[in-house]
């Protein structure tokens, strides 16, 4: 019955890990590409070079800004005509160069849309600057999916717990029903109800421990064998030291806790 206990644990914590996994990398990838938004700033044609080096100056200046780099209208059409290599007939087309000048401006973090909409208020607000862009209705989208993201992964999360709890509890209630005489003769003979008790809430911890500790090497495993069938360019991260010794904790606690309140209603108190 023991054994059947910690693998209950186990699979139950499994379950739960493997959501954990998923919603990790997923928050992952959506903050990877927030850490990548970029403002551009277009610059009037009649900009000298000193003006250039003095916007720059201004730019990186800003709270928030971590990098500008210009980008002349000869490398914005190189840029073009390499993006539109295949477009034979864009290309042929242009007789002059159409492009203007920019700054490409990198920030020091992401930390929302409305902080990136400040940051291009105050350099469109700057001289030289002919207009600004930064993808408005792109962050928009990604937002949404971020917050639907985190309050999905709380309800998912919430009821994969609840799931796992019940199903713990009547495991170790099942182990402590089988185990009822001992606990009469333990009365009998003048044991306490916390003599009584502390065994089998010890014994319930060390089971949840071992669950959980099995439940992540299985996760580590089905981990490494993902990574190697991820085509390139692709990667994953397994779960941070705090979730995994979290998950742990959370299998000790179960343990100990479903043995407790199982064990009640064996003693008369």
């Amino acid at each position: 019955m023991v054994l059947i206990s910690i693998a209950i644990i186990a699979m139950s914590l499994l379950l739960f890990g493997v959501f954990m996994l998923v919603t990790q990398n997923v928050e992952t990838v959506v903050r990877g590409v927030q850490a990548k938004v970029e403002i551009v700033a277009y610059v009037a044609d009649s900009l000298s070079l000193a003006d250039q080096q003095h916007l720059r100056q201004r730019i990186q200046h800003l709270p928030g800004v971590k990098l500008a780099t210009f980008v002349s209208k000869a490398d914005a059409l190189a840029e073009f005509q390499r993006d539109f290599a295949d477009r034979a007939d864009l290309l042929t087309a242009l007789t002059t160069n159409p492009l203007p000048a920019s700054f490409q401006i990198r920030l020091t973090t992401y930390e929302s849309r409305d902080q990136v909409a400040t940051i291009a208020r105050q350099i469109e607000q700057l001289d030289g600057v002919t207009d600004v862009m930064y993808g408005k209705e792109w962050l928009a989208r990604l937002d949404q999916f971020f917050f639907i993201l985190r309050w999905a992964s709380l309800m998912i999360g919430a009821t994969i717990a609840f799931a796992s709890i019940f199903v713990i509890y009547n495991t170790i209630k099942l182990t402590v029903y089988s185990r009822q005489m001992e606990i009469k003769i333990m009365q009998y003979v003048g044991a306490t109800a916390w003599m009584i008790r502390l065994p089998f809430m010890l014994e319930g911890m060390m089971q949840g421990m071992l669950g959980a500790g099995i439940s992540l090497l299985f996760l580590y495993l089905g981990y490494t064998q993902l990574l190697r069938m991820i085509p390139e360019g692709f990667s994953m991260v397994f779960l941070t030291g705090e979730v995994s010794f979290g998950l742990v904790g959370l299998g000790i606690m179960l343990g100990g806790i479903g043995s407790w309140i199982s064990i009640r209603r064996f003693l008369d108190v």
